[in-house]
């Protein structure tokens, strides 16, 4: 299902191209902007954001979400900004990252049948089977969620189990029918990155590109071979020394 992977720049952080003193906001490479400037950056937030003069820990300036959607007039000044929700945000990634799973705690997984698609809850309980299997002989700390939960639920229970979900894996599959008795199989794999220095949000690890199976292939056995396909490539990708 996931075929191409994601650049690691966003996810080892910006230190590479200033340095923690530099109070100018990077968005990538060395493209920056003044302190006070307001700028909306395409893909990465939906409202307008300022550069401060707040020094970010990966280096350059930090941005703040001034609550003003791009939609509307540039905002100029702070008593044009509006109240923003406080956003995700993980714990400090350790001084030394070499691997993508580096930058987190574990892994959060879930699998979610279709109410209209009665296979797919015996094949959730196969993919859970074959996932916890694999990643427990990669030594990575999981989580599985109940396909029922809430994310209320979902967030107690990964926080219970010492997997805060800030700051872990939020690994996902499910089914959704398709035209003429056809089948997806969907998968999601994301976590919280800095997507410009002082601002976090949940972005893709990885790439998806849906599993497809014709009406005579839709069933619990296609769908554990699917599964079985890509996680250890998946999990391989995670792992790997960049």
């Amino acid at each position: 299902m996931i075929r191409q992977l994601f650049a690691v720049l966003l996810m080892i952080g910006w230190a590479g191209s200033a340095g923690a003193g530099e109070t100018a906001c990077r968005v990538l490479g060395t493209i920056t902007f003044e302190v006070g400037k307001t700028v909306c950056i395409p893909g990465m937030r939906k409202d307008w954001l300022v550069c401060t003069d707040r020094s970010a820990p990966t280096g350059g300036g930090s941005w703040k979400d001034t609550g003003v959607p791009c939609r509307e007039p540039q905002p100029h000044r702070p008593r044009d900004y509006r109240q923003v929700a406080e956003g995700p945000h993980p714990a400090p990634a350790p001084a030394e990252v070499k691997r993508v799973i580096d930058l987190f705690r574990g892994v959060v997984f879930r699998c979610v049948p279709s109410a209209g698609l009665d296979w797919t809850t015996g094949a959730c309980k196969s993919i859970t089977d074959e996932f916890v299997s694999e990643v427990k002989v990669a030594r990575l700390a999981t989580v599985v969620i109940d396909a029922g939960d809430d994310d209320a639920t979902k967030r107690r229970k990964a926080e219970a189990a010492g997997l805060p979900l800030d700051n872990a894996v939020d690994w996902q599959v499910w089914f959704a029918p398709a035209d003429d008795g056809a089948v997806l199989m969907k998968e999601s794999v994301r976590a919280v990155l800095e997507v410009v220095p002082g601002i976090y949000d949940w972005r893709p690890l990885l790439l998806p590109s849906d599993a497809f199976f014709h009406p005579d292939e839709a069933n619990a056995k296609h769908a554990l071979a699917e599964a079985k396909a890509d996680f250890g490539g998946e999990i391989k990708y995670l792992l790997e020394e960049r």
